[in-house]
């Protein structure tokens, strides 16, 4: 709570003054987001970057009714029950897990998927043209499905039928809905690293052999 104190004062200083309360505050709102953005990748791992972005997309998200939990809950973990459905899966192409969470999905989420095991079944050759595509996260899912469904929706959609473009997917849902900034991982400032401290607010270099930020410094 003190960290986040501390970036919210630095962000009412940064933001730009606006006589319009709403406009203010929309100000406000943006130079925190990218003052906690900035803050929380300065104290982690590369690899951990894009993670955190996702984690406080998905808070905006959720705290605008755009995401549910139980949407986020299907997309990091998929269908987990023990018990295999006994409807056979239409291709070889898919694999075993795919097929449940795409039954889950048609199950749990009526109202955009519900027809979604059913096409994939009767239109399989369709599916597996997509399917084998190298980008198929850029691309609309044959049906014309992806016209309905929010961006969230496709990620879970992905999720069901290429894992391995679900990194990718993620970055492009993060750029589109917070903009590029939150893909970008941030150069670290020193200077703006200093304006956020002060005298009872170190600040504490964690040093990896043979860096030397002294020159940096002076």
């Amino acid at each position: 709570l003190g960290s986040y104190l501390t970036v919210f004062g630095y962000s009412l200083r940064k933001a730009l003054p606006d006589v319009i309360i709403k406009t203010r505050l929309r100000n406000v709102i943006n130079t925190l987001t990218k003052n906690v953005y900035e803050y929380g990748c300065t104290g982690i791992f590369e690899k951990h970057k894009l993670l955190y972005s996702f984690q406080m997309t998905m808070k905006l998200e959720q705290s605008e009714g755009r995401v549910t939990q139980h949407q986020l809950e299907f997309f990091i973990k998929g269908n987990v029950t023990l018990e295999k459905s006994e409807r056979p899966c239409p291709a070889r192409w898919i694999s075993s897990q795919g097929w449940e969470d795409i039954l889950k999905l048609s199950e749990e989420f009526q109202a955009e998927f519900g027809t979604l095991a059913s096409h994939v079944e009767h239109n399989t050759e369709r599916w597996k043209a997509w399917y084998d595509l190298d980008a198929p996260e850029s691309t609309l899912p044959p049906g014309g499905m992806a016209e309905d469904v929010s961006p969230f929706h496709k990620l879970m959609l992905m999720r069901c039928f290429r894992v391995d473009r679900v990194y990718q997917a993620v970055t492009n849902y993060i750029s589109n809905t917070m903009g590029e900034f939150f893909i970008t991982p941030p150069f670290i400032s020193l200077d703006s690293i200093f304006d956020q401290s002060s005298p009872t607010t170190p600040v504490v270099f964690i040093l990896s052999p043979g860096s030397d930020p002294t020159s940096d410094l002076m």
